[in-house]
């Protein structure tokens, strides 16, 4: 699972504007998740909701054609996990629900009961190259985080024993996913993969379509900083000029080093 550990500002002053941002920052792109599909950009769509939620998103979404159709009760967690957790008896809980046309959905429970990651990622909207890298790394691998390995696949990436140094535009930044900023719904295979590329531009500019313009600007301009990723022992400690924060990660007995610039500044 990918949990944060710690979470800290590089100047706690500011710590009541990060927390309004980042919070209206993530009920936009709850919005967006959804309404990618009422724009066309996807088949369906996965997400975490809570019950009293349900029903009130259902009537919102009823009204472009689409359902909400729960596939499976989830613990309560954050807003990023590398894996589900089951609710222990007793525990509180949220639903996940695909979200699409009433057969999209049918299809997808189908997929999801059936282990059907190829068909998943495909009705989500996943580009081909993504889903082959996560089958070989995440399903076969079985790792939780593919930071290293998408970051060594990506052209142009200077290599120096364990560190990588590594140029992608925003739209390709997932590696603040741990705090629920990011500007595509899946794993890139590198950070300048031009189908995620796109699928970024168009999640940012659907959320601008809807009137999430501060939103979108404040999503863009955290994934534009420069990032700075060290693992070792299992725990990643992700570093920007705002903030840091650890979070669980595949173990490693040598510390491994990723930094990550936007490759659109300074032209």
């Amino acid at each position: 699972m990918s949990h944060i550990i710690d979470f800290s500002l590089s100047c706690e002053r500011e710590h009541p504007y990060w927390k309004s941002q980042l919070t209206q920052a993530l009920l936009a792109w709850q919005e967006i998740e959804w309404l990618s599909i009422a724009y066309g950009l996807r088949r369906c769509a996965l997400a975490t909701i809570n019950v009293e939620r349900i029903k009130q998103l259902s009537c919102r979404v009823d009204n472009y054609g689409i359902s909400i159709l729960p596939i499976a009760k989830v613990a309560k967690g954050q807003s990023y996990q590398a894996s589900i957790k089951w609710p222990m008896p007793g525990e509180q809980y949220n639903y996940l629900c695909a979200i699409g046309a009433s057969n999209d959905v049918s299809e997808f429970k189908d997929a999801w009961e059936n282990n059907n990651n190829e068909l998943i990622g495909s009705l989500l909207g996943y580009p081909k190259c993504c889903r082959t890298f996560f089958k070989i790394f995440w399903e076969e691998n079985k790792l939780i985080d593919t930071t290293w390995q998408m970051s060594i696949a990506t052209d142009g990436a200077i290599l120096n024993n364990n560190g990588c140094v590594v140029k992608g535009p925003l739209e390709t930044n997932v590696m603040l996913r741990g705090v629920g900023l990011r500007s595509v719904l899946h794993l890139p295979c590198n950070h300048q993969c031009e189908k995620s590329i796109y699928i970024g531009e168009q999640l940012l500019a659907i959320g601008n379509r809807a009137g999430f313009n501060e939103q979108v600007d404040f999503i863009k301009r955290v994934l534009s900083l420069p990032v700075l990723w060290s693992a070792i022992d299992g725990i990643a400690e992700i570093e920007t000029s705002l903030f840091k924060f650890r979070t669980l990660t595949d173990h490693s007995s040598t510390r491994m080093v990723v930094k990550r610039t936007d490759s659109r500044k300074n032209r």
